[in-house]
């Protein structure tokens, strides 16, 4: 039915209306109109007129009995409408304003009047009626008379959604009433254009929403965006599907809900998809709203290199200002000056007091077009912005800036008030506490209440559940004011607001980076909760926040091990895993091809250690395949029910912490720096208290320690080495252990150690103490045991207990047959525990498929071989097999979980040495075998000496074997090794130490006479170097053994005390339980 026929029956009803004496006549003249519009047209003029006033329901009785007549005529039966009867005003303009929508077909110049007029009628009220026409009305017409309704309600919405005036609010429900009225009549079988279209519109309504859960409505909109564009392709509607495309990603870049890195990342990508068809060339407009928003969208970018991400955004509002010009379209072009605005306020690059002057003549120009009369909202917001660049602002008198600042919000709080405009309100609460809290003028005193006060109102909008991003903005404001003033209670209350908002947003990613670094970014809320406890004494609750703060990734893959402990992997999961495991195949491969390529590891190879830590991946095709496993492994973790669900792991309180503690002579020390101070907690059975270390903030103690350690370890190992004892001793002195042992920890025995950052690869147990007798370091007075948090103690309780029989035992063992004394430490302890010879993986029978199969049959495994870990990062770092690798990624994956294995000894170089970031998070081989299922790990902290690893294994495992507990045998096995004499080594280890070597040489002088043989028998150069690489690496592995047993065995013998440096025997540590 086109728009000329409406209004020729429309005019048609009219003449009837005016004349009902003339109906006959009247029908005669205009026969060639009196059909099913007709009586459709009539249908909807009676719905109207049924009032209950006494023209009305003449006037709609007349319209019944003429329809029903016609009817009759044109042989058409039709049920009439029953009587509903709603407000007679609002009825009466609705009914107006939907028949001047029908004769004017929408066009503004005739519907904004009336609605101009009728200012005090768009409200609730006006949204029910419509929502009462859908269920009430439109149900009992015809289908087409119900189009004809819902096609006006349609048109004049968006026609309301264009009006500048009336209450915004008010404006956008009745908006959303009128678009779920027409979906009742268009639906997608029905009319899949109009449908998707009124899709569009509910979503826009959706995302301008004011009332109701921001978060919800968002999502809302999102939901009909995707409907409309299972209709709207690309390929059949371009423009529509460009302009959704824009719209979709202006919605995810403010989505409230989800990881907000990503949501951002999916803006960006949309907003490139649009400008796919959005081209400057074709579309000028689109393209230059599409570049504007994506400007906005690599403003707010979480990811990437943040100073990058402004210049972006900054060049896209200029390409923009390229069509939007304040001439041809003044209002798009303030919008892009505003945001133009913001992103100079932002910017990191130039000069920093010169982007804040650009910024605010930006917003200036804004304000040329975005008047207070004309257009309120956008002037508010301009306002709100400038007033920040004025807080900001480096030029001019700082005091005369902050004056400013306030007075320009004041004047945006004229329009965003608390009724019409609630976020925008809180928003600008929020901005002007932040001011006052600042502010240099007048009393202090007052200024920090307005500035309480104003938090306070921002916070009666800025709730949890409605938004945990913006709660936290303003809860940790608040905190840090009182935290700054020294009222350490109102902190503590504020900042544990924001913990709880910090805690609730992490919750919502899936992907364990963004969740890691939602957590870094909020650690100063932490610092200071943590300070403020400690100031009121509230110890305890001090140490929960510690706890609370640290580790939490590696929390959460302790949780995801309990959902796998029995091994039940989802089908989703397990096609994600074979694919894991396929790119983790192809990389074996090349390391495979290109192993003893490398002239470095030829090196490390001679040397008398068992491997060092590499900075990056070989070559860039393993790189590029180790993305690429990456990507898989987030995928996979991100079905994993802690993150898809959305899972928060219970922090510990205290008493669970001291529930840790079975035995009066256990302690934990957990240490926690901050930028200001460093804090050690000693908990005992009896109670907790605090050490405050005032003088070691992060920069003087985990600095000192990175570049005195750690980077010396990395740089050269021969100067590392030297300085070890030097070092330690400082250490000590530092942290004052000699006092700390005898003020705090008298009677006690075993300290279970919770390092904090880069502590957590410090030898403990060789930390140096006052001397008593034969004890002189930390580990002669105390069993230790180090872990990553209490949290991960308490999972480790959870478990099991496994009893653990000596056929239980397994060992791989030298893998890459060239390990001289790794053979001998395995023959030793075989035949110390009976293992038979299925449960022994010997060289190449170590493959990845038989190592993992044999922790699923094993209780207690002896991993003696290399192993390596990666600085670049720590998911790659891998014990090295005979086929392959077995990397931590998939230690921490579910394919790996081994519910009854007991213990691991992973007798290799830095199995527990990496970075760490700002969230503690310790991920090493170490706590990727904890992750697995064992309840106690021993590792090492770097590259060990492979005959004084190989003797302290058999220590070891002798104490064990004699009964004592881990952390017992530990102490008692590095003790043994670092008193060992040159004579005992001598006599007792030495000549069956010779023997197995020759053997070993034996084998190494046979297979090399082997290989120059092949190699001569070839006179192809590739042939003939590819065997010369054979031979090479054969012949380093000889020489290897040679120096083994004819250099390091015959010089420890004639020393005194070979392995007293602490660089032999204080390298392992143990992990979890005792």
């Amino acid at each position: 039915m086109d728009e000329q026929r409406i209004e020729a029956y429309i005019n048609l009803i009219q003449q009837l209306l005016t004349h009902p004496n003339e109906v006959v006549k009247i029908l005669e003249a205009n026969r060639e109109l009196v059909d099913e519009g007709l009586l459709q047209v009539i249908e909807l003029y009676e719905l109207f007129a049924e009032q209950d006033d006494q023209n009305a329901q003449e006037t709609a009785s007349f319209l019944r009995h003429l329809r029903s007549k016609l009817a009759q005529l044109l042989e058409i039966s039709k049920p009439f409408p029953s009587n509903n009867y709603l407000s007679k005003d609002y009825f009466n303009f609705l009914r107006e304003a939907l028949l001047a929508t029908l004769c004017s077909n929408g066009d503004p110049k005739v519907i904004y009047p009336l609605l101009q007029a009728n200012l005090e009628k768009l409200d609730d009220n006006l949204a029910d009626i419509l929502r009462n026409l859908a269920t009430a009305k439109l149900s009992e017409v015809e289908t087409e008379t119900a189009e004809l309704i819902a096609d006006a309600i349609w048109k004049f919405t968006n026609c309301l959604n264009k009006f500048p005036l009336g209450n915004k609010a008010h404006n956008m429900e009745i908006a959303i009433a009128s678009y779920e009225t027409v979906l009742k009549v268009f639906t997608r079988e029905s009319n899949c254009k109009h449908w998707a279209s009124t899709q569009n519109n509910l979503a826009i309504a959706y995302g301008d929403r004011i009332r109701g859960d921001k978060a919800q409505n968002i999502e809302n909109a999102i939901a009909a965006y995707h409907l409309a564009l299972s209709v709207y392709t690309k390929k059949d509607f371009p423009i529509n599907w460009a302009a959704i495309q824009n719209n979709i990603a202006t919605v995810y870049r403010d989505r409230i809900r989800g990881d907000k890195a990503e949501n951002i990342e999916s803006a960006i990508a949309v907003y490139h998809l649009a400008l796919e068809v959005s081209t400057k060339q074709d579309f000028p407009m689109d393209w230059a709203s599409t570049q504007n928003n994506l400007a906005n969208a690599y403003g707010n970018r979480i990811r990437g290199d943040k100073a990058e991400n402004l210049e972006k955004a900054i060049a896209a509002f200029h390409l923009a200002l390229e069509v939007l010009t304040k001439q041809d379209f003044p209002m798009d072009w303030a919008r892009t000056q505003n945001n133009l605005a913001i992103a100079y306020g932002n910017r990191i690059r130039g000069d920093n007091a010169e982007n804040l002057e650009k910024a605010i003549a930006a917003y200036h120009l804004a304000l040329e077009v975005r008047t207070k009369q004309d257009f309120p909202m956008d002037w508010a917001s301009t306002q709100n912005n400038l007033a920040i660049a004025y807080g900001n602002r480096i030029r001019g008198d700082k005091a005369e800036n902050l004056e400013k600042a306030i007075a320009v919000y004041h004047l945006a709080l004229e329009v965003r008030t608390k009724q019409d405009f609630p976020m925008d309100w809180a928003m600008t609460q929020n901005n002007i506490a932040t001011v006052y809290r600042d502010r240099i003028r007048g009393d202090k005193a007052e200024n920090l209440e307005k500035a309480i006060a104003a938090f306070h109102l921002a916070l009666e909008v800025r709730t949890l559940e409605g938004n945990p991003i913006d709660y936290l903005q303003t809860t940790n404001n608040l905190g840090n004011l009182h935290f700054k003033e020294g009222n350490w209670r109102p902190a503590i209350a504020a900042y544990e607001q924001a913990i709880t908002a910090v805690e609730l947003s992490r919750s919502w990613s899936t992907d364990d980076d963004r969740r890691q670094e939602i957590l870094e970014d909020a650690i100063v809320v932490y610092d200071n909760i943590v300070q403020a406890c400690v100031s009121t004494n509230q110890i305890e609750k001090a140490l929960e926040y510690v706890e609370r703060s640290r580790s939490r990734r590696l929390v959460d893959l302790m949780a995801s091990n309990d959902l796998y402990s029995q091994g039940e992997i989802p089908a989703e999961v397990q096609e994600w895993l074979e694919k894991h495991d396929a790119i983790q195949q192809q990389i074996n491969q090349l390391w495979s091809q290109q192993q003893g390529d490398s002239h470095t590891e030829r090196k490390e190879l001679a040397a008398a250690t068992r491997g060092r830590a590499a900075m990056k991946a070989r070559n860039d095709s393993i790189a590029e395949l180790e993305a690429q496993k990456q990507e898989v492994y987030k995928k996979i973790r991100s079905l994993d029910r802690v993150l898809a669900e959305g899972m928060q792991v219970t922090p510990l309180e205290f008493p669970k912490i001291q529930a840790l503690i079975h035995q009066p002579t256990t302690a934990i020390l957990s240490f926690y720096s901050t930028n200001d101070n460093t804090y050690l907690f000693v908990v005992r059975q009896n109670g907790v208290k605090v050490h405050i270390y005032s003088e070691l903030r992060i920069e003087k103690l985990q600095n000192w320690i990175i570049d005195s350690w750690f980077n010396s370890y990395l740089s050269s190992r021969e100067e590392w080495q030297q300085q070890i004892p030097e070092f330690l001793q400082e250490v000590a002195s530092k942290l004052r252990l000699g006092d700390l042992c005898k003020f705090y920890l008298k009677d006690i025995e075993e300290l279970i150690l919770i390092p904090h950052l880069y502590l957590h690869f410090l030898p403990w147990s060789a930390m140096p103490v006052t001397e008593s007798g034969d004890k002189k370091y930390l580990g002669d007075y105390f069993r230790i045991r180090t872990l990553a948090s209490c949290q991960i103690l308490d999972f480790c309780t959870q478990r099991p207990e496994v009893t653990a029989a000596e056929v239980d035992y397994g060992i791989v063992e030298d893998t890459r047959n060239d390990l001289p004394c790794s053979s001998y430490e395995a023959q030793h302890i075989a035949k110390m525990y009976g293992v038979p010879d299925n449960q022994r993986l010997r060289g190449e029978a170590a493959t990845v498929g038989q190592y993992k199969l044999l922790l699923s049959q094993v209780k207690r495994l002896l991993s003696t071989h290399h192993a390596q870990s990666r600085i670049d990062n720590c998911m790659e770092s891998a014990l090295l097999l005979a086929d392959g690798r077995i990397t931590l990624g998939q230690l921490l994956s579910p394919a790996f979980r081994f519910p009854d294995l007991d213990e691991v000894f992973i007798d290799c170089c830095e199995t527990n040495f990496g970075q760490v970031q700002m969230s503690d998070d310790v991920l090493t081989l170490n706590t990727g075998f904890l992750c697995a299922g064992a309840r106690g790990v021993i590792s090492s902290l770097w590259s060990v000496d492979d005959l004084g690893t190989c003797l302290f294994s058999i220590f070891y495992h002798q104490l064990r074997k004699e009964g004592k507990n881990r952390s017992e045998a530990l102490q008692l096995g590095q003790r043994q090794l670092r008193e060992l004499t040159g004579k005992e080594l001598k006599k007792k280890y030495k000549k069956e130490l010779e023997e197995v070597l020759e053997e070993k040489l034996e084998a190494a002088y046979k297979q090399l006479q082997e290989i120059e043989v092949r190699r001569n028998s070839y006179a192809d150069a590739a042939e003939y170097q590819e065997l010369e690489e054979e031979r090479a690496k054969l012949s380093n592995i000889y020489q290897r053994i040679y120096q083994t047993k004819n250099k390091h065995l015959k010089a420890a013998c004639k020393k005194e005390h070979p392995f007293e440096h602490p660089v032999y025997w204080s390298a392992f540590i143990c992990a979890g339980l005792s």
